[in-house]
């Protein structure tokens, strides 16, 4: 297979909709394409292949001031992650 052209995207928005319009192999956190995995929408290519690991940080200014959906949505992103075993 010969790539058509090569394309470079600084938005990852835009990637993953390239990717999903059969335009080319993208390099994605498998927590922004799992749905599209499991759908059909997207195949692993590189299945043995791992990116560089790049944390997610929740930043609040203060502990002692945060809000209590903030601490609800940290909660829920944390059993979201764990959930589909990506922390």
């Amino acid at each position: 297979m010969t790539p058509r052209r090569a394309s470079y995207a600084n938005a990852g928005d835009s990637a993953h909709a390239a990717a999903i319009s059969d335009g080319g192999i993208v390099a994605k956190s498998i927590w922004e394409v799992a749905d599209d995995i499991e759908e059909g929408r997207l195949i692993e290519v590189l299945r043995g292949w791992k990116g560089p690991e790049r944390p997610i940080y929740a930043v609040d200014p203060s502990i002692r001031y945060r809000a209590q959906r903030v601490s609800v949505f940290v909660s829920f992103l944390t059993e979201q992650l764990k959930a589909r075993s990506i922390v």
